[in-house]
């Protein structure tokens, strides 16, 4: 958020005037794309297009929808999943000869440090990597869970 705050000036408005995380999960996905759009000055089809160079307000836009932000670096083979604080990598696959990325079901995933006590309960694993194949999918990366 520092980096957007430098790179657009500071937020409008005191912290009181901002809105609260809980407000705006209340709104629709659709919503907060055209608010956050307004915002930054941008068409709505520069935050949700591949490779458009505004990964600092895509992030800040799926992170205000999902919680969550997705770092995608496929071709090197893994995603970066950050939820606050937490951080994990996941591995991803190709398929060769085909643009088409995939996560396994079966991956076994834990948080980097200082995080990487914490156990991930089954439940929120496959969450997590749904999370992730959601994320690439929204950005045009054609990906699944094998």
């Amino acid at each position: 958020m520092e980096k957007l705050k430098r790179k657009n000036g500071a937020v409008k408005g005191s912290a009181k005037d901002q809105p609260s995380y809980r407000m705006i999960q209340r709104v629709e996905p659709q919503d907060v794309i055209m608010q956050a759009a307004k915002y930054f000055e941008l068409r709505i089809e520069e935050l949700t297009k591949k490779r458009s160079g505004h990964r600092p307000e895509r992030a800040v836009v799926m992170e205000l929808i999902k919680g969550f932000t997705v770092k995608i670096r496929s071709f090197k083979g893994y995603v970066e999943y950050r939820e606050g604080k937490k951080v994990l990598v996941v591995p991803v696959y190709h398929v060769f000869g085909k643009p088409e990325a995939y996560v396994k079901k079966d991956t076994v995933i834990r948080w980097k440090s200082p995080h990487s006590a914490e156990e991930i309960p089954e439940d929120k694993r496959k969450e997590i990597l749904q999370n992730i194949v959601d994320a690439m999918q929204f950005r045009k990366y054609p990906a699944k869970i094998v």
